[in-house]
């Protein structure tokens, strides 16, 4: 049961949001301070129009006036405040003209090609239909803003975005969208900040981690991250009610000896003290907490949960206190249980709260009998299935959203793609310049490399692997490309390019860097790890026999590759092919043999041939094949080196089943 960790993410998240008000009011005044200008008429109607000592019939008059006055004077930034203050007087008075006036903007704004108040349309219409709780729409309008932000390189508006995103996630216990959308997040925040917005940032995307840790098991990162939050919040709210989910994760692992300290420091704050919402959740887990441990307390600081929480007018406490007190009675006064449990099921249908209505259910389930008992149980039954629907469709339609997002991306670089090639077969025959184009395609097949290798990493604590990558690719064009180009380059220009003879050599240099290109692009494409992974895997390693080399491949189909995970499949593939491409460039061999062999603990490769072999002082590195160790060990394998100098090289790789 998470019910305290439920309730004070609740809390958390409005503080967050405050704090990138804050934030973004900051960004905003930094901005007005750089350049100071003669008020405009639309600057006069807004200030007017925010006036609060107006009447509201003035305000909407001076709200509409502002608005159509920076449109006429094409003012992008005057639009912006203007339109959200117009959305924010309709959304008070008329909310359904508020909608309309939003699509309107947003029309207006695409005609004008304006990419500034496109992305605020599309956050305000988010943030429209997030207070109607309809989140699939919200997070359509959220995602659409974010890309429209990328266009205009904002990351600070794209890392809010994404963490209201993120936000949507959590609500629907989507815990390995929240990492996901989090782990984007910190795309656009540098490692040390250097503003309040970075800071306030940074520090929500690590409670997010600790939200989603916590409730995927992994308590250990759960605790390491909400102490990294702590670090970086300056709110003293904030500060306790993160301290709090650390106690909710010792509560968690039954440990109420670590967690009671901390809600008894927590308890005697001033600033807590001042705030019953936050008052009442502090002394809510603790009153838990004393019960658990059996000090004679409990009740107390129970009872006092719930009149902090009536107090604050917290419904949602008032839920989580009323269960608290259900379980305080549930084994000597089963009347008293009920009762408490009837409360919060009252409160949980009237605001609607299904995971709530689930919790107090369960517990009328198990103090009653006979007819009550089936009638709790098929209620329960089916509020969970209606949970289960409407999340399963809500996270059937966030996927379908990133989906096409990715969809679309993919379509642009395909069409990049497809005209870059066309452009590389006109500029070959203009010598000089078809070099120049060379050049900028190398650049995008880099880019290209490096955005679907850091795509195949799911997890930060996989960055040093990619990091590696992105070295041997470097170092890799460095070596084989870089001489060849650069010799190119210095034959076009000091040559006679009017002469047939110098033309062809020039071109001919051009197919072989083109084709070193390919073959580099094709090293480091994207793997297959669907159910033609087997077969590819065998085509990649019988595309190294040769006239001078024969490989022997056995035991692929042995293998139930089905049952095996994509990252392993993954990293046995690059490493298989790194043993390939070092016993090519480096071994002189003739025979080369990879064998497959897997039992229910492990599956082995053993590589051999009968080349050079490598010493045994080391020089692995010198041939590359550290990265073969590398890759194995970030899924848990091992890798074993057996050679000695000119007697061939053996290789076992074993990873876990």
């Amino acid at each position: 049961m998470k019910i305290g960790l439920i309730f004070s993410t609740r809390f958390l998240y409005p503080i967050m949001l405050r704090l990138l008000f804050i934030a973004f009011i900051a960004q905003s005044c930094s901005r007005k301070e750089e350049k100071v200008h003669t008020p405009s008429l639309a600057d006069i109607y807004i200030t007017k129009a925010q006036d609060q000592t107006i009447l509201e019939q003035e305000r909407d008059s001076l709200s509409t006036l502002a608005y159509r006055q920076a449109v006429h004077e094409k003012q992008p930034r005057n639009i912006f405040l203007a339109a959200g203050l117009r959305n924010r007087v309709l959304a008070a008075s008329k909310p359904d003209s508020s909608l309309v006036f939003l699509r309107n903007y947003l029309d207006d704004s695409q005609k004008r090609n304006d990419t500034l108040n496109s992305a605020n349309a599309f956050y305000e219409l988010a943030k429209h239909y997030d207070a109607l709780q309809q989140s699939d729409s919200a997070f359509k309008f959220y995602n659409l803003s974010r890309e429209k932000y990328e266009q205009r390189k904002d990351s600070l508006q794209i890392a809010e975005k994404l963490l209201l995103i993120a936000d949507i996630y959590r609500r629907y216990n989507d815990y390995f969208g929240l990492e996901s959308a989090t782990t984007d997040v910190l795309k656009y925040i540098p490692e040390l900040p250097k503003l309040p917005t970075d800071t306030s940032y940074l520090s929500i995307a690590y409670n997010n981690y600790g939200l989603a840790y916590s409730h995927l098991g992994d308590d250990a990162n759960a605790l390491r991250y909400y102490n990294l939050a702590l670090k970086l919040f300056h709110d003293p709210l904030a500060i306790a009610t993160v301290r709090n989910n650390i106690a909710l994760v010792y509560m968690e692992e039954a440990n109420y000896e670590k967690a009671i300290p901390i809600l008894e420091q927590l308890a005697v704050q001033p600033d807590v003290l001042k705030d019953p919402k936050t008052m009442g959740m502090v002394a809510g887990n603790l009153g838990l907490c004393y019960f658990k441990t059996g000090r004679p307390n409990a009740k107390e600081w129970i009872e006092r949960s719930v009149a902090e929480r009536e107090k604050a007018g917290d419904l949602f406490g008032l839920i989580a206190g009323y269960l608290h007190f259900s379980d305080f009675y549930f084994n000597t006064n089963k009347a008293a249980a009920r009762s408490y449990a009837i409360k919060a099921l009252t409160i949980a249908n009237r605001i609607h709260s299904n995971d709530d209505r689930l919790e107090a259910i369960m517990r009328l389930r198990k103090l009653s009998s006979g007819a009550d008992r089936e009638t709790y149980s098929s209620l329960y039954i089916s509020v969970q299935d209606s949970i289960n629907k409407v999340r399963q469709h809500a996270r059937n339609q966030f996927a379908k959203y990133r989906f096409d997002a990715t969809k679309a991306s993919e379509e642009n670089m395909r069409l990049k793609s497809v005209a870059s090639e066309s452009a590389i077969e006109i500029q070959r025959r203009k010598a000089y310049n078809s070099l120049l184009f060379l050049g900028i395609c190398s650049i995008s097949i880099i880019g290209v490399l490096l955005y679907f290798l850091l795509r195949k990493r799911h997890k930060h604590e996989q960055v040093l692997a990619v990091i590696n990558t992105e070295s041997r690719i470097s170092k890799k064009l460095h070596d084989e490309l870089a001489n060849d180009v650069f010799n190119a380059m210095t034959f076009a220009g000091s040559q006679d390019l009017a002469d047939t003879e110098n033309v062809d050599r020039l071109l001919t240099d051009l197919d072989s860097v083109y084709a070193r290109t390919r073959d580099i692009s094709r090293e480091n494409s994207a793997i297959d790890t669907g159910d033609a992974y087997p077969q590819h895997l065998r085509q990649m390693l019988a595309g190294y026999s040769s006239d001078k080399l024969n490989v022997i491949i056995q035991g692929i189909g042995d293998v139930k590759w089905n049952q095996v995970a994509a990252e392993k499949k993954v990293a046995v593939w690059r490493a298989v092919q790194e043993l390939m491409i070092n016993l090519k460039k480096h071994s002189g061999a003739s025979l080369s043999a990879v064998r497959f062999n897997t039992n229910q603990r492990a599956i082995s490769v053993i590589y051999t041939d009968n080349g050079s072999g490598i010493a045994s002082t080391g020089v692995v590195a010198k041939n590359g094949l550290s990265n073969v160790e590398n890759r194995i060990a970030t899924i848990g394998g091992t890798v074993t080196f057996e050679s000695e100098s000119g007697k061939g090289l053996r290789v076992i790789i074993t990873i876990p089943a």
